[in-house]
């Protein structure tokens, strides 16, 4: 659906020349993927006469092709190495899956991790952003290195992404809940 024309105001054109009007038309987020056709039909009034005039575009109207917006959705972490329980001096590596399940290609997709307050984190790499194209799926590997001599505990990792929509620039997010967690375990040397 199209939620918005402008109305511009009426020109005149003189003698011999063009002239131009320009319309704003915004689309709603819920519009669906399709090949609109734009027309336009003008009136307008000859200068001496008074005559009434009229047309339309014809032949020239304008097709634009409707895309649905990005969708960028966290749907997993995943701990690649599959060796929990960690030991303190370890590294290992999780996998944050995503999913772009719009009609236009997710950019700079970049996400970062939390530990949720667990104080045994020496590093964490930090993946170069990605790009997801439309209907697709990516991830990010993050490489991590627990301190010697380590903290014991369940470590609950949770993940955030930021990107933007291609040709838009709209600002893309997500972060996971309760349910898309890792959950690991981590022991002491």
């Amino acid at each position: 659906g199209i939620s918005l024309v402008s109305n511009p105001t009426s020109i005149d054109i003189n003698v011999s020349t063009t002239g131009s009007q320009q319309f704003d038309i915004t689309l709603t987020l819920a519009a669906p993927a399709s090949l609109v056709e734009i027309d336009c039909n003008w009136t307008g009034t000859e200068q001496y006469s008074g005559r009434a005039l009229s047309g339309s575009s014809g032949a020239n109207d304008l097709d634009v092709q409707v895309l649905v917006p990005a969708s960028l959705t966290i749907v997993g972490i995943v701990d690649n190495t599959a060796s929990s329980p960690y030991v303190g001096g370890e590294t290992f590596i999780v996998q944050v899956n995503y999913d772009n399940g719009g009609g236009v290609s997710a950019l700079n997709v970049d996400g970062i991790l939390n530990f949720n307050g667990y104080a045994g984190i020496a590093s964490v790499s930090n993946p170069a952003a990605i790009n997801i194209s439309a209907s697709s799926t990516g991830n990010q590997q993050f490489s991590i290195t627990l301190t010697t001599p380590g903290i014991s505990a369940a470590v609950e990792i949770d993940a955030s992404v930021a990107g933007t929509e291609e040709f838009s620039g709209n600002p893309l997010s997500d972060s996971t809940n309760s349910t898309n967690d890792l959950n690991l375990l981590v022991w002491s040397q």
